[in-house]
């Protein structure tokens, strides 16, 4: 099953043409089975311009008493740990990026949300489903769209009509509390219901397993498409391989002709030329390549012939001097190792997990006062921090505004 998104955002404005989101809540739940799940929640405050805010939608969303970040600055804070981790706005918009990724976003209004998210995460990273569920919708399904009433329905009363209790008034409009909330409808809403025994009842039992089988019949086919062609790629690079090891042992018995062969043999396979020379050689893969270097070229250019079952092919050595170098040079930026990720400077405090220090507190690195490890310091030997590490800094601060401050 796909994953889910409880969404909800705080915006500066009702348009996102002109506001900007400056709290996102997510509570993720992800499924091992079609009745074990879990639910993780994140929430993140973003530090925005209000040139252009809606002083009603601040008062909404209550930005003056809640906010933790100053204003046009590029950071933003991971607010859901104590204390918040402070941390520049691409790390928060890669975080909520691939939390994204793939789920279904349900939420109180979500196109809302939708479109807020997507001007903040920017072009390319809406990367989750096409289609967002309203929780107004789903508790309308549930009750019936006759008993819901006529159009707009009205979120909160048919929140009480599945039975959910809408967020008081000190929770509503915050970003975690609609969140929650539009969880508890979809739960209400989407919670199976005795089958009653009658004509009826029975009828629509068997609609909903009619539907619930078409919909895997459905993830099945996608789900074996992807593998054919996941298969399909795998053999094209498998021929795409056998090619390039081809082209790598031919590349390797040209460079020894050229630098002269240790050992020479007269190919049986061609008649003796006057003012020629045939080499014979065997690659690793006991592939052979006849070559030789005739003596008087017909285009007085000094030339390779690579002799075939028909007519000589001549390429002239400047030539197949360029293909070696460029092969050499190929295979040496192959062979060279990647560039490590760059480090933050001194003065930073860096830490390997989205919240807290768990991980920092088991290594060897010194650590500040809010238990990241000072990066000017990190131990040569740790995996995890030191100057030969390749993996990804996921929360940092400058030493300056560390949140915790040195107690000596």
């Amino acid at each position: 099953m796909r994953p889910i998104a409880f969404i909800d955002t705080e915006t500066t404005h009702l348009s996102a043409e002109i506001g900007h989101a400056w709290e996102v809540a997510v509570i993720l739940r992800q499924f091992e089975d079609d009745s074990t799940h879990t639910d993780t929640e994140y929430l993140w405050e973003f530090s925005v311009d209000l040139t252009d805010a809606d002083p009603e939608a601040l008062r909404i969303g209550r930005f003056h008493e809640r906010r933790q970040l100053v204003t046009c600055t590029t950071l933003a804070a991971f607010t859901g740990s104590v204390p918040a981790v402070l941390m520049h706005r691409t790390e928060a918009v890669e975080a909520i990026t691939r939390l994204l990724r793939g789920t279904v976003l349900v939420g109180s209004n979500p196109g809302f949300d939708d479109r807020f998210l997507r001007k903040l995460l920017g072009p390319g990273n809406a990367q989750w489903h096409y289609r967002p569920y309203d929780i107004v919708q789903l508790a309308a399904a549930k009750i019936g769209a006759q008993a819901a009433g006529p159009l707009p329905w009205r979120t909160h009363v048919l929140s009480r009509a599945v039975g959910v209790e809408p967020p008081a008034e000190d929770v509503a409009h915050t970003a975690l509390g609609d969140a929650r909330w539009a969880r508890d409808v979809y739960d209400a809403a989407t919670r199976p219901e005795p089958v009653e025994m009658s004509w009826e009842g029975r009828a629509k039992h068997a609609i909903g397993m009619y539907t619930r089988t078409a919909i895997e019949l459905e993830d099945a086919q996608r789900a074996l498409r992807a593998s054919a062609a996941a298969v399909e790629r795998a053999r094209t690079l498998a021929s795409r391989w056998g090619i390039l090891r081809a082209y790598g042992g031919a590349a390797t018995e040209l460079r020894r002709a050229l630098d002269g062969p240790s050992t020479s043999v007269n190919s049986p396979a061609q008649p003796a030329t006057s003012g020629t020379e045939h080499y014979h050689f065997a690659d690793a893969d006991g592939d052979q390549l006849h070559i030789g270097i005739p003596g008087v070229p017909a285009n007085s250019a000094p030339a390779v012939s690579f002799y075939t079952p028909t007519e000589p092919v001549h390429i002239p050595v400047e030539r197949l001097h360029e293909i070696l170098n460029a092969a050499r040079n190929l295979a040496a930026r192959a062979r060279r190792r990647p560039a490590s990720p760059p480090v933050p400077a001194d003065g930073w405090h860096v830490g390997r997990q989205w919240h807290g220090h768990e991980l920092e507190d088991r290594c060897p690195c010194k650590q500040a006062p809010c238990g990241l490890v000072i990066a000017a310091e990190a131990s040569p030997e740790c995996t995890e921090h030191g100057p030969g590490s390749t993996k990804s800094t996921r929360q940092s601060h400058p030493a300056d505004t560390c949140p915790v401050t040195d107690p000596s």
